[in-house]
C-alpha cells in the first residue's frame, strides 16, 4: 500500500470496497497466521489509516476488514498490521477540521473496552460520503451479528446442553 502524508498525493485504491454478502465465499480475505479465528468478513476495503506516531500522524493506505466477531483487522498488502476488538468501542464521524482537512473520516475509540488512553483510538478515512456510510453500516452489522451469536451461545449454555 502507498503511504500518504498529505491529501495531494495519489491515493490509488482508496475507495475500493468489497462487501461480502451473507453465505458468500469469504476465502478472498488475507490469511491470518496462527490459529486465531477472527470471524467471517462482513466488509473489506481500502481506507486511509492514521498512524500512531506521537510527533506527527502519517497516513497509510490499509486493507481493512470488519468481521462478524466484532473485530477490525488491517493489512499492508497481505501482512497483518493490526487487529482490534470493537467490543465496547465508540464510533463517530470526525470533522475535517480535527484531522487536517480530510473529509469522510470516522473514529473508533475505547477499543477493547480500555477507556483511559488517548492512544486507544483508530482514525480511518473513506473515499466518499457514501463509502463512509457503508463502513458505518458494516460496523453496526458486525455488532448485531456478534450480539446475536453471544445471545444464542448463552441461551444454549443455559439449557444445560453440552456439545
Amino acid at each position: 500500500m502507498k503511504k500518504s502524508q498529505n491529501s495531494s498525493e495519489d491515493l490509488t485504491g482508496l475507495g475500493r470496497t468489497y462487501s461480502v454478502a451473507p453465505g458468500a465465499n469469504r476465502s478472498s480475505s488475507p490469511s491470518v497466521p496462527g490459529t486465531v479465528d477472527w470471524g467471517t468478513t462482513v466488509k473489506r476495503g481500502i481506507l486511509l489509516k492514521r498512524g500512531r506516531n506521537s510527533l506527527y500522524h502519517p497516513w497509510y493506505l490499509r486493507t481493512v476488514i470488519i468481521t462478524d466477531k466484532n473485530n477490525l483487522l488491517y493489512y499492508d498488502n497481505d501482512k497483518m498490521k493490526g487487529a482490534v476488538s470493537l467490543i465496547g468501542s465508540t464510533i463517530r464521524m470526525v470533522p475535517p477540521s480535527e484531522i487536517g482537512g480530510k473529509p469522510y473520516a470516522f473514529e473508533i475509540s475505547n477499543i477493547g473496552q480500555q477507556k483511559t488512553s488517548q492512544e486507544n483510538r483508530l482514525i480511518l478515512v473513506a473515499g466518499s460520503e457514501n463509502e463512509v456510510l457503508e463502513w458505518m453500516d458494516a460496523l453496526e452489522t458486525a455488532h448485531r451479528l456478534y450480539a446475536s451469536t453471544v445471545k444464542a451461545t448463552y441461551q444454549y449454555a443455559s439449557l444445560g446442553v453440552s456439545e
